[in-house]
C-alpha cells in the first residue's frame, strides 16, 4: 500500500511538472501573440499617420494652386469649372 502511494504521489507530481510546462509555454505564445500585435497596430498607427500627412499636404497644395490660379475657395472654383464647361 505505501509503494502504490508513493508511486501515485511522483506520477502527480510528474504530472504537475508537465502541465506547469505547458501552462508556461502557453503563457509564452500568449506574450508573443500580444507583442505581434502590438507591432502591428504600431506600424498600422503609423501608415494612417503618414496617410493623412500626404492627404493634407495634398489639400494644402490643391489649395496653394487655386489661390495661384485666382480661385481660392472650392464654390468659385466650381463656379469657374461650370463658366468653362457652357463655353465649350
Amino acid at each position: 500500500m505505501l509503494v502504490c502511494v508513493h508511486v501515485c504521489v511522483r506520477v502527480c507530481s510528474e504530472m504537475m511538472k508537465v502541465l506547469q510546462v505547458k501552462e508556461r509555454r502557453a503563457q509564452q505564445q500568449l506574450d508573443r501573440c500580444a507583442e505581434e500585435r502590438g507591432r502591428k497596430m504600431e506600424e498600422q498607427r503609423r501608415k494612417e499617420q503618414k496617410r493623412r500627412a500626404a492627404a493634407e499636404e495634398k489639400r494644402r497644395q490643391q489649395q496653394e494652386a487655386e489661390k495661384v490660379r485666382g480661385h481660392s475657395t472650392p464654390m468659385m472654383r466650381s463656379l469657374h469649372i461650370r463658366a468653362n464647361e457652357k463655353t465649350q
